[in-house]
């Protein structure tokens, strides 16, 4: 193992702190944006200790950032794969693989950090997307 863990479990920490920060502003971009990064340090994080298993010490300093921040994971499947609903809206099918892309090749649209998906909108796509949309834009 390098170095490079606790440099992650470090970035961990403070995107942690800003996620708290953020609901105490209630801001709900900054909650959103902190959440999706959260969720990809800890994906790099769990990937790492795949290959090279972490110390101990280094394993409950990321269950304590978790607890703090009180995030629930996505609930769509580990196997989960759903075309990206961007690129598909400007004429291209490209397809997400949850347990390797967080965010679509194509175009960069990052997986909902509320559904863990991007809903296909004729099922009624996400509702938090569908929030942002309709209150947020006015």
């Amino acid at each position: 193992m390098n170095g490079d863990s606790f440099v992650v479990v470090d970035r961990l920490t403070r995107y942690v702190d800003e996620l708290l920060d953020a609901r105490r502003q209630n801001n709900a971009a900054a909650i959103r944006g902190r959440t999706q990064m959260i969720l990809m340090v800890l994906h790099k994080l769990q990937t790492t200790h795949r290959v090279s298993p972490l110390p101990s010490d280094l394993i409950q300093k990321i269950e304590s950032n978790k607890l703090r921040a009180h995030i629930d994971m996505p609930d769509a499947p580990k196997e989960y794969t759903n075309t990206c609903w961007d690129c598909y809206a400007h004429g291209e099918h490209v397809t997400v693989d949850k347990r390797v892309d967080s965010t679509c090749e194509k175009c960069g649209w990052v997986q909902c950090p509320e559904c863990g998906a991007c809903r296909d909108p004729k099922h009624g796509g996400c509702i938090e997307r569908i929030y942002r949309k309709k209150f947020l834009s006015r």
